[in-house]
């Protein structure tokens, strides 16, 4: 297995939808024991006031090792 899984998100897109539907079929590969990462693109694209509640949905999801906002 994996020592740890990124995965990467296009935070812009998502702002206004439920990101489980991006993030559960590589958390389900990921199993139970596989750290998980989750890397935030593009957010110099994405509205301040709307980026902290899609962290917040995506926290609910799952117990990330890590969230990480990034600009690529």
């Amino acid at each position: 297995g994996a020592d740890v899984l990124l995965i990467m998100i296009d935070a812009a897109g998502l702002v206004d939808q439920d990101p489980e539907p991006e993030l559960r079929p590589a958390l389900e590969a990921a199993g139970e024991q596989t750290p998980v990462v989750l890397a935030l693109n593009k957010v110099d694209r994405t509205p301040k006031p709307k980026l902290l509640p899609l962290m917040d949905r995506c926290m609910h999801l799952h117990d990330f090792q890590a969230m990480v906002p990034i600009s690529a």
